[in-house]
């Protein structure tokens, strides 16, 4: 029987919410991006294979979703939810309301 693998969402897919990302991928947590950016979103699978790569990581960036939006991911088994959008205080008051509403009673929000 196969265990299943935690799961991570990881809400902005710059810098630090890219590095969240990795540190959890190569430790084989199952991982979810949201980022509302196209441009990020497209950027982001090959900076990830490559910085696995360099981490010397066994994780595989295709394992990796990435989503537009935090409606698009299925919330059921998400045990952790890590906040790394920009600096601005509505946007992230907005992301916290969206969270209370999607993420499992159970699911820790830093």
């Amino acid at each position: 029987m196969t265990e299943k693998k935690p799961r991570v969402v990881v809400i902005g897919g710059g810098t630090m919410g890219s590095g969240i990302a990795l540190v959890f991928a190569a430790d084989g947590w199952a991982v979810n991006i949201v980022d509302p950016s196209a441009e990020t979103r497209a950027k982001l699978p090959a900076y990830l294979q490559d910085s696995l790569q360099r981490m010397g990581a066994r994780g595989d960036a295709g394992k990796i979703q990435i989503f537009a939006a935090l409606t698009d991911i299925a919330w059921n088994d998400v045990e952790i939810v890590c906040e790394s959008a920009s600096e601005d205080l509505v946007v992230k008051q907005k992301i916290f309301a969206e969270l209370e509403s999607l993420a499992p009673a159970g699911a820790s929000l830093t």
